[in-house]
């Protein structure tokens, strides 16, 4: 197989179909910068397919954790989030003493890379990348002081949004550079789900791409296809309820989103008012925390995020 251009030692290669001399089939490369041709040996060919096939089983594999207690938020979409809630999470959290924060996607809101456009002008500080950066890194800075590892989902905006600005050519793990200086405190994965194990239950974690204006029916049609308990987030509901197979809990987890500092939702329309929400797995069991049918005032205080 080779790695490396032997004309001007690029690793920049890109495959160029093949040719067959003599019976010897050959695979042909493309040098992107010195732009010659490197040739392949017929024998590193069977290697080379072994190579890319274990290359992207690795690479489309979902992380899959083992965690007793985890505390799961969604769509925080900074700078856009609500900080007063965001400080109840972090308060549940240590009352519960919580060491695992999973983030299932959006995390970043983005807006500065936005192809919609935006209809509120006081929201252009939102807007201003650097402004988001730097509300992100102070975000970010807090759940390092409070959790003991971070695990993190691609959602819609980090793929279309963040992942689109470096096309494809720097991965999640390596942006979040951007955002903090403690990136090994961080699992950050280039899918939209993981796989968490507690107690003897398992749970599918996602940002799917679907969207429904009828709340729970993402979630529910995610169980039945995946047989698995199912934490959905991209939706911005929050609700609870279970499959119809009866087997397993199916849950909208809402969101530490600020949906009055979000532009488009402000318009008239027909989408269904959002709900806010974070939860927390125990043993395998959810517990669901919404402002519209629990008491958090007990974990209000004057924390900044």
């Amino acid at each position: 197989m080779i790695n490396n251009c032997p004309y001007c030692g690029s690793i920049d290669l890109s495959p160029y179909g093949h040719s067959t001399y003599k019976g010897e089939y050959k695979k042909r490369y493309f040098c992107n910068d010195c732009g010659k041709f490197p040739k392949e040996k017929a024998n590193d060919i069977k290697q080379n397919i072994r190579y890319c096939i274990e290359k992207e089983k690795r690479l489309y594999e979902p992380l899959q954790l083992t965690r007793k207690k985890s505390m799961i938020i969604c769509d925080v979409h900074i700078p856009l989030h609500d900080k007063k809630l965001f400080n109840i999470m972090l308060n549940v959290s240590q009352e519960k003493k919580i060491n695992t924060c999973i983030i299932d996607g959006d995390l970043l809101n983005v807006d500065a890379f936005s192809y919609f456009e935006q209809r509120l002008p006081e929201e252009e500080e939102a807007r201003n990348f650097t402004f988001e950066r730097t509300e992100t890194m102070k975000a970010l800075h807090i759940l390092e002081d409070n959790f003991k590892e971070i695990i993190i989902n691609m959602g819609n905006h980090e793929i279309y949004r963040l992942m689109a600005i470096f096309k494809g050519k720097l991965n999640l793990r390596d942006i979040f550079r951007l955002f903090t200086d403690n990136i090994d405190k961080y699992q950050i994965t280039n899918r939209d789900h993981i796989i968490l194990t507690s107690g003897n239950k398992k749970w599918r974690i996602c940002h799917p791409k679907n969207y429904s204006q009828i709340k729970g029916r993402i979630p529910y049609r995610l169980a039945g296809k995946y047989e698995m308990n199912i934490i959905s987030a991209h939706g911005h509901f929050c609700d609870m309820s279970v499959s119809e197979s009866g087997k397993y809990v199916v849950i909208n987890s809402g969101g530490l989103f600020d949906s009055n500092k979000v532009a488009y939702i402000q318009t008239t329309n027909t989408y269904p008012l959002w709900n806010q929400g974070f939860l927390i797995i125990e043993n395998g069991y959810p517990d669901l925390y919404n402002p519209l049918f629990r008491d958090l005032s007990k974990y209000v205080d004057n924390m900044g995020a």
